[in-house]
């Protein structure tokens, strides 16, 4: 937090976190952030009411080392599924959508 705004160490961040709020419906919306060799930030952000507005929630986590995720820890947090939840184990550690597609032997879109 800096002047009670949330605020990204690096420009490429804050434009990722701008664009994760920006236009927010009804739907939740979660990304990684800041994905790198050393660090990685999940973000989740969900409306508190049905209609869009300004008011939603965010939670935030760093994440330094590979994260042991069980699904059922993302299913019901985030409606992930088995495939996605891969993915976001992948993107914690650093790698990139190519590498990614790369592993598991997918076509990247």
């Amino acid at each position: 937090m800096r002047a009670s705004k949330l605020a990204c160490a690096d420009r490429e961040g804050q434009e990722g976190l701008s664009a994760l709020v920006e236009g927010l419906g009804a739907e939740a919306r979660l990304t990684v952030l800041c994905a790198g060799r050393d660090l990685a930030t999940l973000v989740l952000v969900q409306p508190l009411q049905p209609e869009p507005s300004s008011l939603m929630a965010l939670t935030i986590r760093a994440v330094s080392e590979r994260l042991p995720v069980e699904c059922p820890d993302l299913e019901p947090l985030f409606g992930v599924t088995p495939a996605e939840h891969r993915v976001i184990e992948l993107l914690l550690q650093g790698y990139t959508p190519a590498a990614i597609a790369e592993i598991l032997q997918k076509s990247p879109s």
